[in-house]
């Protein structure tokens, strides 16, 4: 009888040792770490910053570019396929154009020729969408470094050109004329193509269980097509363009921009479903 209670006292000593080491033995689940997990890959935000954009003008080669600044910003959306990869969705508002200043040499007769000076404006309020792709560097950490590419597909809201057009020889016929016209289908193509590249550093913020991504990027944007509008190459408009209307030639034009852009991102949250989602439950 002796041998039988001293076997269930050794059995029920070992039962409470080994609850223990369940409850206490592990350092209990920290508010961080539940945080971390308690996030899916899918992240939104908003998107502010600027541009400094240009036109380059296959036919214009000795202008001085002056260059156009304007706003950026709109909604993003980032999904992280892994540690490293990422694919995003943007919807942004951008200013861009250019603004120049040359001179230009033309002909007023056979046998004399007019110098004319050239303040040049174009403005073009874009909406666009933008897929980019990113690959983070190193593994998972506060402050992460990336690269990106994106494809940009841009649609003209509206816009318009502005020169003023001075000579530089006192001419009867020819004095200073300003001309601003607003921008439509017959002197602006409605759409454009581009592409971004750019770097980027990404920083990851929490305020109490708030899980927050702070990025900020620097990309350069290049056109892939010609923005003068299929009306303009057919020369079917008046292009009062750069100097002599009679004899200039059109050429082509192509958009590149600098840009700069902070986002804020806030990943959605997702329910465990792991063993820790039964912690505190009583059944």
């Amino acid at each position: 009888m002796k041998r039988i209670w001293g076997l269930l006292l050794i059995v029920q000593l070992l039962s409470l040792a080994q609850l223990n080491a369940q409850v206490g033995g592990n350092k209990p689940l920290r508010q961080k770490s539940y945080i971390c997990r308690n996030t899916s890959k899918l992240s939104i935000g908003v998107i502010a910053g600027g541009s400094y954009s240009d036109m380059i003008y296959s036919d214009v080669t000795k202008a001085k570019p002056l260059g156009l600044f304007g706003p950026v910003g709109g909604v993003a959306m980032e999904w992280n396929g892994n540690s490293h990869f990422s694919l995003g969705f943007n919807a942004l508002y951008a200013v861009r154009g250019t603004r120049k200043s040359f001179d230009t040499e033309f002909q007023t007769s056979f046998t004399e020729t007019n110098t004319a000076h050239i303040d040049y404006r174009l403005t073009m309020n874009c909406l666009d969408f933008r897929i980019p792709i990113s690959y983070y560097f190193g593994y998972e950490s506060n402050t992460r470094f990336y690269a990106f590419v994106a494809p940009n597909f841009s649609l003209l809201l509206n816009g318009n050109m502005a020169w003023h057009r001075t000579y530089l020889k006192e001419n009867p016929f020819y004095g200073s004329t300003d001309y601003e016209m607003d921008l439509t289908k017959a002197n602006a193509r409605p759409y454009e193509i581009s592409a971004l590249i750019g770097v980027g550093i990404r920083q990851h913020l929490q305020v109490n269980r708030l899980q927050m991504y702070l990025k900020v990027d620097f990309a350069f944007n290049f056109g892939l097509m010609n923005d003068f509008s299929d009306a303009e190459m057919n020369l079917e408009p008046v292009f009062s363009g750069w100097g002599d209307i009679e004899h200039e030639t059109l050429g082509t034009r192509r958009m590149q921009a600098l840009e700069l852009k902070v986002s804020l991102m806030i990943p959605f949250k997702k329910h465990l479903k792991d063993a820790c989602t039964k912690l505190g439950k009583i059944n």
